[in-house]
This record gives structure tokens, C-alpha cells and sequence, in this order.
């Protein structure tokens, strides 16, 4: 006898049934009564059904059917003998039964017993009779059922029992969990009325009781029972693991075979502490095996399906709540599901702040903190100037706050401007006058808000965003597919679970092993056929109400749900569902169903991206789901790659699976505005990217979407790939992609390209890129070559560069100046192209000129002046390279070539070196008509010979350019003096000029000196150490001044006697005038120059003085007068 615990709701609030002392008394009746068959004990009233057997119903019927004849015979033979006719006549009837009517009879006697006997048991079986009403109130009634006697009113009954039984030993279980010892003391007087029963003969009646230790105290214990043997437990929660396994090996050796581990069973031991319920747990998991396991062959795991039994056994009305679902393990996958829409919600509002971060900053036209911050000073202002500063104060304290200038620096936080809560703010206008307003606060919150985005988008970067979103993505997407143990495990229950679920321990205690996860329905149902879970029905009743589930929204039977919707509800977003779609991408052919699911994917809205940004890398059917997406979505790859909170990795993953899996065709059509082809172009890691893409897909790719690399990172990449595109000229020329293909062709090469990047292309050998740069020739320079600081290709692949391009004749003139090289003979480059290209092949030739980098001859001058004559470029070459040319061998000049050299106005400086080595055969040039400095160079170069013509026409020209005429020509001029028209002008110049030697000029001094003596001559004659006579000396006395007759005279006192000195003192004055009066002796005083000193020599020497002596000295004893006494004349 036991009491239970009743659950009387889903709150788990547990009450006890109670059973009074009646109801126990009466059940212990029941046992002993039933216990014992009736027979022993007939004259009992305690009867139980007892079962009807066919024989003895079927002598029963015959037995009365034989009494029931016999009193037919006796007493109503009419009636009997009425029957037998009757029988006889059904005989008689049927030729077949003529004579045999005994036998009819007793068929139908057989027939009709048969019958009777079936109905009789029947009613037997089912119905009893309760009461039995006679006529005049006669009633015969049952006995009752209903009212069953207790001790003490069945106390003849319990005797009777005992007396009729041989029992002596009765044993009571569980009566300690009534908690009712009242009937401890009834069962101890019936024992006492038993064994004092001297009907009884098989003694002594032992009760024995099965209690727990504390039932009684220690006194009543001892007193109650006369024995007691102490029962040592079984099983307890310390030994309980031992047995269980015991008996899973005993199950194993049986033929039930499982997996259940030991440390399984040692881990949940420590919950089971009863050996009833261990033993029925066991029991349970064996039935359960074979149900769910074996007959629906499911591949369940044994030790999850052990753990749902233990839960079953140990919180039976939970797990009776499961079939409901309902109940606390509903629960804590509700926990589990509320947890990760809260964690998803707040990861999605991480990363549409990011979102919206990038989109903001994109479009926002100011693009750094500075140029925000004075964008903010002006409108501050409403456009009337720039903000000074901002202050609390109006007109009378302008100059305090925050200034414009602080604003301005790096590390200013605007968010002080708001803290601060500036009134006003002071601005200068574009007029210049400071005036101040009323800070708007809008504005001024509009730009800090701008500002705090752009310093953060600065501070992390587009790249770091991206890459948060990108991973809060991919957690997002992970945690839908999390356990509910990973999330304890990583989070703790106690974020995770509910406190209802928490309470309850060994619940917690499976969730966090995993002993109980999200499998558990299939652990617990027995599927049928066709039939789905509640949750299935839920998503199928959501679907049809257009209500939208998690992605991730667990099904159980997928294809009975497809089945059960109708392909219109395809086209609702409530079925995004991952389960449902992978189950159609699973089948052999598209359905009707799929297309409308995909078809809707493809619509580019946000909710179905996520759908399938998170399913693409779940499936197991991604090829077949990339290549319907492709079709139903031509722009998904434009959509993609639009992205900017998407980071290149991931774009790059998308890339990777179009190719993979999207054949050429639709390839091409998803190359929307050749999306796919900048893509490639814009990142030159893609094939790093890809690199796990077959080699042909991607050579497919490049070719179909025409990719035309500007950089690329050939390392590690497959040799298919490099070798197709350097091949196919898949690439841009530049730098970067030429460099690539000597790289991969010959590497040896690649030092010599930096400074030959033409040559080096000639020496790689390598067809496809020489031809595409021959093909692509302005591109390659303008994009290689001209890119380099000093270059030094080959002369012969230069001019095969220039005559290749020469139809970009400013490109070849750069490329002529950057290269480092000289052509020796003009006549090599390109000459042969002047017929056609005469003005292309102009440009070279003047750029070659003009960098100076042909050979410096008069062959390649002449040859340019041959096509071009002189233009500016070749007279720029002319005069830089004039010291060298003028030491060059000409051979090669005309008289023509001379003449255009002469009258292109070169500088004298260059014409001087340039005529010498210019000569005309013949000389035809009117003089007359020639520019008087390059007649003058002329002149001093010879370059054309003497004749009195010549020096007359030079001479009217330029008297100076004559005189040189003459004087380069000196010895044709002595041979023709006599005829030579001499002047003063031209006689001075020839005898002050020191070209000619001395005897020449003495010559002319002689013959032309009294007929053209001039003042210069005159003072000059005896400096320059010509001859002077008396009569020359007289000549040019007359025609000096009287300061210049003073330096005549003593320049030639050793012509002058004492009358020619007395004569000459008197034609002067001063000092010198008083030396003429020679009509008495007298005293003379001269400065003491040395003119004077001579002079006084020489007059004492002649006798024109006496004397002489020292007449005055100065402070420093210096004589600064000289006396002498004059001679008196006689």
C-alpha cells in the first residue's frame, strides 16, 4: 500500500492524495481475499470475476435442454408431437432428407444447443443481475456490491479467511508513505484476534511490515514490533551507476545491443538513487530501443535516449507534458530560441550602425574632419561669413569662449560646443565687420553628429567595418545552428535558461552534456506514415497566415510540410525556411516549388540576401542552388559586388561559387554592365581569391567576361591560368603586368627592364606580348615606358620604337627625350619615312636636335638641312654643339648650306667659330647688303680676300670693321698702298694697332704721318717709339692744346735747343711762361714733379739755367719746390 504524488498543473505545484484509515483497511481485504482462490474460501462474499468457460456454458444448455424435453413429454405432449410432424413434414419435403426426419432433429437440436450456449455466455459475460421485480412487491435483489465491510465490521470474515486459508505469513509494504499510524494499531489488534483464534490451527499469524526506520520513535518501535531486521539499501545514489551497467552489459549478452558508455552512465548515476525506478528505467530504454530504433530504424543515439527515459522516470509529468508540447523542456528550447532572436537582434543593431556609418560617410561630399569643421564655421552663420568664436556672452564680451582656431585643430572634440551650450556665435562677415548671433543648436547638432561618424569611420576604417559586419554575420549565422548545449557552455544558463529551468538541476545538468538536445521529440514519438509534429503544423499554420519564422524554424517531417503547401504560399517570405529549401534542392528534379522559392530569393530585397548569405554556406546542395540563383537572378553578382559592408573576402567567396558552378552562358548574363569584369580588373589578388576554382572555370570566366587585368598577383596561382592569360594578352600594358610576364617568362630579364623597358621586350622573345605591344605600341609607351625616370633601350630597338609609332609623333618626341642614347648617323633613323611622314618624321628629327642625341657631325646638320633647311631646332643644335662642329671635317658643306648658315641670325659668338670652317668656294655676297657683325666676323675670319672694293665698302659701312679688314689682310694692303685712300681716322687706327708688327706701322707713320697727323698721333707718337723729327715735332705742336704741348715737349726735349725751349716756354702758361724771360737772371720756382725734375736737367744742361737746388720741404722733410736761376740771354 502506497500514497502518490499528484501534479495538479503545469506549474509543477505537487499535492499528496490522502487516504484515510477505511480505504486502507478495505484495500488490505482486497488483497488478501483475491489473493486466494474462491473455491477455498466458497462461502466469502468477497468474490471476483471468475472466467466463463465454453464447455461448461455448453453442458449447462444441453443439461437443460434434455429437462426441458422430458417435462415437454410429460406434460404438453400435444404440443411435442405437433413439433415432430412438423419435422417430418420439412423431411418429406426434400427427396434429399425422405426418411431421415430423426437425424433432422437432432441437427436442429445441435443447431439450436450451439446457439444458446454462445448467447448464454455472452450474457454471462456482461450483464448481471442487480434486481429481480415480482408482481405484488416482490422483489429478490443481489447482494450489494457497494458497501464493502472494514476490520471491524468484516472481522467474520477475516476469521473465516484464515480458518479456511493455511497463510501464516503476511507481509505489508509502503504503509509508512500513508503516514497514517492508525492502522498500524488496527493491524496489531487483528494479529492479536488471529493468533487468539483457537479455530485457527496453522500458528502463529506474522505480520511483517516493510518501514522505514523512523516510523515510530525508539520507544513505540520496540514496543509495536516484536522483531525487527534492518535492511541494508540496494541501491542508492552512490552505487546505482554499478548496477545499471551491470545490466546493460546483461542486455548486451542478450542480444540488445547499444552504445551507451560508462561514463555515460556514471555521470547521470548520482540522479537515480531507487531501485524501482533504476529497474524501470532500464525496462523503458529496452522497449524504447526497439520501438523507435528499430522498428522505425532511426539512427538515434542510445545515451540521449537513456537520458530522456531517466528524465521520464524521475519527472514523469514534465516528460508527460513533452507529448503536449508543452511543459518545462518546451521550455528551455524556448529559452534557447528567445535567447538567440535577443542575441541576433542586438548583433543586427551592431551592424546597421555600421551600415548606416558607411552609407553616411559614402555620401557625405565632405570627406575629412577638417573640411567638416570649416563647412560647419560658415553654415554656423547661415552663410553671412566664418565663425570667429563661440560665447555665452553677447556684444560686450566677444572675445571670450571657444575660438574659431581651436575648433580647427585635430584633436577638438565638438562635443564641447553642446556641453558648453554656447549662446551665441561670433562671426566675421564676408564684408569684414564682426557681428555676432544666436547659436542654432540644430545646425550645430547636424554637423557634430556628421563629425562623430567621420571620426569614427577614420579611426577604424572601411575595411575594419566591413570586417565587423562580416563577422557579426558569420556569428549570427553560426549561432542559429548552435546547440543549446554550446550556448550554456559558452554563456552560462544563467543567461541562457529561465529560472523555471534552472530550478529544476538534472534538467540543466543533461542540457549543459548534451545528454538532451534538440532531437528530443524523436526520442520520445513514434511516427506514422504520413504524420507531423506540432511544429510542423505551427510553421505550416504560420506560412498560410504569411507570419515569418527563424530561418533556422526546426521541422521534423520536411517533406509532408512541402506537401501540405500549395505552391502559391512559395511565393510568401514566411517560407524562408532552411530545412524546406534544402529538401527541394535535394530532389532529383526542380519543382514547381523550388522555382517559386528561388524565384523569390532573387527579388534583392534585405530579409531575402540574409536568407541566402546564411544558407549558401549550409547546403549541401550549393552548386544546384548557385546555378538556379544565377538564373532566376542575372544582376546577383551587380547586387553583390555593390555591397560596401560586405568585405572583399566575402565577395570574393561569392565569386568563387558563380564560377565554380554557373556554366558560360549564364556566366555572361550575370556579367550585368560588366560587373564580373571590374571586379577582376579592380583587385590584383582575385586569382589568390579563386584559388581553389578549377583552372578551366576560371580561364572560362576571364575569357567570357573579356578581363583585362591593370594588376595582378600571379604567386601560387595555377600555370593554366598565368600561362592563358599572358598568352591571350589578357591584361593591361603597364608596368605591373609587363613586369609579371618577364617575371614568369625570364626572370633574368627583369633587372634590365627597368632601364630598357623596350629592349627587354625584343630580348624576351615571348610572340604573344611583343606582338600586343607592337599592336598596342602608344598605350605601352604611354603607360611603361614614359613612366620610367632614365631609360636606355637599345639605339636599333629605339628607332624600330619611333618608326613603329612615328604616327604619334609627340609620343615619340617624349620617348626621345626620356631615353639615354645617341644616333651616330641621322640617316639610320627614319629617312626612309620622310617621303610619306615628312612632317611625322620632323618632330623626331627636331626632338633628337633638341635633346642633342645624334652624333655631332656636319653630315647629319647637312642632312636635316637637306629636308628641313634651317629651322630653330637645328640652329639650337648648331650653336650647343659649335665647339665641336667647328673642329669637324666638312666636307660635306656647300656654298648654299654656308650662306642659309649665314643668314639665319646665328649669335656672333657662334658665327665666329662656325664661318671659319664654313668657306665659300665662291664668294658672291653683296657686302654691302651683309649685317655689319657678321661682316665683322667675316672680316676677322678671312673669310673672304682683299681688294681696295672691299675695304671701300666696308669702310663706309663701319671704319672699324675696315681698319680690321686691313689689318687681317695686312700684306695684300702694303702691296697695294700706293693706290689705298688713306685717312686720318684709318692712319691712327693702323698705327696704334698692335696686330701690326712695328716696322709696318713706322712705315706708315713715315709716309703719312706729316699729311695726317692727328692729336693722338701727336701725343702718342713717342709712347709708341715711331720716330720723331723737328718738322713732325713743330706739326704736332700746332695742332695740341696747351696741357698737351707741356707732355710734347717733354716727351721730346733732346729735339729742342735753348731758343726752341725759350720759344715753346713762351707759348705756355703758369709756371712755365715766367722760364721765357731770359732778359735778366732770375730766381724760378718749380713743383717738385718729376716732369719738372727732367725739365730742369735738361735746361741746366743746355745752359738755359745756372743752377738748381731744393727750395722747399714739408713737415716730412719731402721737397715739394725746386728753385733755379735763369740764364741771362746775351
Amino acid at each position: 500500500m502506497a500514497t502518490f504524488i499528484e501534479a495538479h498543473n503545469n506549474e509543477g505545484n505537487e499535492t499528496k492524495i490522502e487516504i484515510d484509515a477505511d480505504e486502507v483497511e478495505e484495500g488490505i481485504l482486497k488483497q488478501l481475499f483475491y489473493k486466494v482462490e474462491h473455491k477455498k474460501i466458497p462461502q466469502s462474499r468477497y468474490r471476483k470475476l471468475q472466467p466463463i468457460h465454453s464447455i461448461n456454458v455448453l453442458l449447462g444448455v444441453i443439461a437443460f435442454s434434455v429437462i426441458l424435453i422430458m417435462f415437454g413429454g410429460i406434460f404438453a405432449p400435444d404440443i411435442c408431437k405437433n413439433i415432430w410432424n412438423k419435422i417430418d413434414a420439412f423431411a418429406m419435403k426434400y427427396s434429399c432428407l425422405s426418411g431421415k426426419t430423426v437425424g433432422v432433429a437432432i441437427g436442429l437440436g445441435i443447431v439450436g444447443i450451439g446457439i444458446t450456449s454462445y448467447l448464454a455466455k455472452i450474457i454471462m459475460s456482461r450483464f448481471h443481475v442487480k434486481e429481480l421485480k415480482l408482481p405484488a412487491d416482490t422483489t429478490l435483489q443481489a447482494s450489494e456490491d457497494a458497501e464493502e465491510s472494514v476490520f471491524n465490521k468484516n472481522l467474520d470474515e477475516i476469521m473465516y479467511f484464515f480458518e479456511e486459508t493455511q497463510y501464516q505469513l503476511i507481509f505489508f509494504e509502503d504503509l509508512d508513505r500513508l503516514e497514517n499510524r492508525k492502522i498500524f494499531v488496527h493491524l496489531r489488534e487483528l494479529n492479536n484476534l488471529l493468533n487468539n483464534d483457537d479455530v485457527i490451527k496453522h500458528k502463529p499469524i506474522v505480520f511483517v511490515y516493510a518501514v522505514r526506520d523512523d516510523i515510530f520513535t525508539r520507544e513505540d518501535r520496540t514496543k509495536f514490533f516484536d522483531f525487527i531486521i534492518p535492511v541494508v539499501p540496494v541501491v542508492n545514489a552512490t552505487n546505482s551507476g554499478e548496477i545499471l551497467l551491470e545490466k546493460l552489459d546483461d542486455a548486451r549478452r542478450h542480444g540488445i545491443y547499444h552504445d551507451i558508455s560508462q561514463g555515460f552512465v556514471l555521470d547521470v548515476a548520482p540522479f537515480i538513487s531507487d531501485m524501482r525506478v533504476l529497474q524501470n528505467i532500464y525496462n523503458e530504454f529496452v522497449v524504447y530501443k526497439k520501438t523507435l530504433q528499430t522498428e522505425q530504424h532511426l539512427k538515434l543515439s542510445d545515451e540521449q535516449m537513456m537520458a530522456i527515459i531517466v528524465f521520464k522516470n524521475l519527472y514523469p509529468r514534465d516528460f508527460a507534458d513533452i507529448q503536449g508540447e508543452e511543459g518545462i523542456i518546451k521550455k528551455a528550447f524556448q529559452d534557447k530560441n528567445s535567447y538567440i532572436i535577443e542575441k541576433r537582434e542586438k548583433w543586427q543593431e551592431k551592424i546597421e550602425y555600421n551600415k548606416e556609418l558607411i552609407e553616411k560617410v559614402s555620401e557625405d561630399t565632405l570627406k575629412s574632419i577638417k573640411e567638416l569643421k570649416y563647412a560647419m564655421l560658415i553654415a554656423i552663420t547661415e552663410g553671412k561669413g566664418v565663425t570667429r568664436n563661440f560665447t555665452d556672452s553677447s556684444y560686450l564680451r566677444r572675445d571670450r569662449g571657444t575660438f574659431a582656431v581651436n575648433v580647427l585643430s585635430d584633436d577638438f572634440d565638438l562635443r564641447r560646443l553642446q556641453e558648453k551650450e554656447y549662446q551665441y556665435t561670433v562671426y566675421i562677415s564676408f564684408s569684414g565687420s564682426i557681428n555676432d548671433m544666436e547659436t542654432d543648436e540644430k545646425e550645430l547638432e547636424k554637423y557634430i553628429e556628421r563629425w562623430e561618424k567621420l571620426k569614427e569611420y577614420n579611426e577604424k576604417s572601411l575595411e575594419v567595418l566591413q570586417e565587423e559586419i562580416e563577422q557579426i554575420k558569420y556569428e549570427q549565422k553560426k549561432l542559429s545552428s548552435r546547440s543549446l548545449r554550446w550556448l550554456i557552455e559558452n554563456d552560462s544558463s544563467e543567461n541562457v535558461l529561465s529560472k523555471e529551468v534552472k530550478d529544476n538541476k538534472f534538467l540543466v545538468f543533461l542540457l549543459r552534456r548534451g545528454y538532451l538536445d534538440e532531437k528530443y521529440a524523436n526520442y520520445i514519438n513514434y511516427f506514422k506514415g504520413n504524420s507531423i509534429t506540432t511544429n510542423d503544423m505551427n510553421f505550416i499554420l504560420a506560412v498560410k497566415n504569411q507570419e515569418s519564422q527563424p530561418f533556422d524554424y526546426q521541422l521534423t517531417k520536411i517533406k509532408q510540410v512541402i506537401q501540405r503547401l500549395q505552391d502559391y504560399e512559395f511565393e510568401q517570405k514566411a517560407i524562408y525556411n532552411f530545412q524546406i529549401i534544402e529538401e527541394l534542392l535535394g530532389e532529383e528534379k526542380i519543382s514547381k516549388k523550388l522555382e517559386v522559392f528561388v524565384q523569390q530569393l532573387a527579388d534583392g530585397e534585405e530579409t531575402s540576401w540574409q536568407f541566402i548569405d546564411e544558407f549558401v554556406d549550409k547546403t549541401k546542395y550549393q552548386a544546384k542552388f548557385i546555378q538556379i540563383l544565377s538564373t532566376k537572378w542575372n544582376s546577383m553578382w551587380e547586387y553583390i559586388s555593390r555591397q560596401n559592408t560586405m568585405t572583399y573576402g566575402r565577395q570574393a567567396h561569392y565569386l568563387k561559387l558563380i564560377i565554380e558552378y554557373v556554366d558560360e552562358k549564364e556566366l555572361s548574363l550575370l556579367n550585368v554592365e560588366n560587373c564580373i569584369t571590374s571586379y577582376f580588373e579592380k583587385h590584383e589578388d582575385i586569382l589568390q581569391q579563386l584559388n581553389d576554382v578549377s583552372s578551366n572555370k576560371i580561364i572560362v570566366a576571364i575569357s567570357n567576361c573579356d578581363v583585362c587585368f591593370e594588376k595582378l598577383n600571379i604567386a601560387n596561382v595555377s600555370a593554366d591560368i598565368v600561362e592563358y592569360i599572358f598568352d591571350n594578352c589578357c591584361f593591361k600594358l603597364n608596368d605591373c603586368m609587363v613586369r609579371n610576364v618577364i617575371s614568369y617568362k625570364k626572370k633574368n630579364l627583369l633587372n634590365m627592364f627597368e632601364n630598357q623597358p623596350y629592349s627587354t621586350i625584343i630580348k624576351l622573345e615571348y610572340q604573344p606580348l611583343t606582338e600586343y605591344v607592337h599592336e598596342n605600341m602608344k598605350e605601352y609607351i604611354e603607360a611603361v615606358v614614359l613612366k620610367k625616370t632614365i631609360i636606355e633601350d637599345e639605339k636599333e630597338d629605339i628607332i624600330d620604337l619611333l618608326r613603329r609609332n612615328l604616327e604619334e609623333s609627340d609620343l615619340c618626341a617624349s620617348v626621345i627625350r626620356l631615353e639615354n642614347f645617341e644616333i651616330e648617323k641621322l640617316a639610320d633613323c627614319l629617312e626612309q619615312e620622310i617621303q610619306n611622314k615628312r612632317d611625322k618624321v620632323k618632330v623626331v628629327w627636331n626632338t633628337l636636335l633638341e635633346q642633342n642625341k645624334i652624333g655631332i657631325s656636319w653630315e647629319n646638320t647637312m642632312l636635316y638641312w637637306k629636308y628641313y633647311s634651317i629651322s630653330n631646332y637645328l640652329k639650337k643644335f648648331i650653336e650647343v654643339n659649335v665647339d665641336k662642329l667647328s673642329v669637324e671635317k666638312n666636307n660635306y658643306v656647300t656654298d648654299n648650306f654656308a650662306k642659309d648658315i649665314i643668314n639665319a641670325k646665328f649669335e656672333d659668338s657662334v658665327l665666329k667659330k662656325l664661318l671659319p670652317v664654313l668657306p665659300m668656294k665662291t664668294f658672291d655676297l653683296d657686302v654691302e647688303q651683309l649685317p655689319e657683325n657678321i661682316l665683322a666676323i667675316m672680316v676677322e675670319c678671312n673669310y673672304f680676300g682683299y681688294t681696295i672694293e672691299y675695304y671701300q665698302s666696308i669702310a663706309e659701312r663701319n671704319e672699324d670693321i675696315a681698319v680690321e679688314y686691313i689689318v687681317k689682310n695686312q700684306a695684300e694692303f702694303y702691296n697695294s698702298l700706293e693706290d689705298f685712300p688713306m685717312t686720318k681716322n684709318v692712319l691712327e687706327r693702323l698705327l696704334f694697332e698692335q696686330k701690326i708688327p712695328m716696322d709696318n706701322r713706322e712705315e706708315l707713320f713715315e709716309k703719312y704721318a706729316k699729311t695726317y697727323m692727328t692729336e693722338r698721333i701727336a701725343l702718342n707718337m713717342n709712347a709708341e717709339g715711331f720716330k720723331v723729327t723737328k718738322t713732325l715735332f713743330d706739326i704736332a705742336w700746332e695742332i695740341l692744346s696747351e696741357n698737351q704741348k707741356e707732355r710734347l715737349m717733354i716727351a721730346n726735349l733732346e729735339l729742342l735747343n735753348v731758343d726752341d725751349m725759350e720759344k715753346c716756354f713762351g707759348e705756355l702758361s703758369g709756371q712755365y711762361s715766367v722760364l721765357s724771360e731770359r732778359t735778366k737772371r732770375c730766381k724760378v720756382k718749380l713743383d717738385n714733379t718729376e716732369n719738372n725734375r727732367k725739365l730742369v736737367n735738361y735746361l741746366e744742361k743746355i745752359g738755359y739755367i745756372t743752377s738748381s737746388w731744393e727750395e722747399k720741404t714739408d713737415s716730412n722733410g719731402q721737397v715739394i719746390i725746386i728753385g733755379c736761376r735763369i740764364k741771362q740771354k746775351r
